[in-house]
């Protein structure tokens, strides 16, 4: 391999990090805003109060994404 390829695998490989961390931060984000929406909504909303009332206390639920998304 060229010295000019290997650092064109560099490049490639730190590109990719970089955009890996910044997914990860952008996930990170959106379901940390959801879950204060729903914390929030849970004690404004009368519909959501009466839906989520029979709920046992300390009632957790789970969202995940999947590695390479849904595609």
């Amino acid at each position: 391999m060229t010295r000019d390829g290997a650092y064109r695998d560099k490049n490639v490989h730190a590109h990719q990090t970089w955009l890996q961390a910044l997914q990860d931060l952008v996930v990170k984000t959106v379901l940390f805003i959801l879950g204060r929406s729903f914390h929030s909504a849970s004690r404004l909303d009368p519909d959501i109060k009466s839906e989520i009332a029979d709920w046992e206390e300390g009632f957790r639920f789970m969202m995940k994404v999947y590695p390479g998304g849904l595609g």
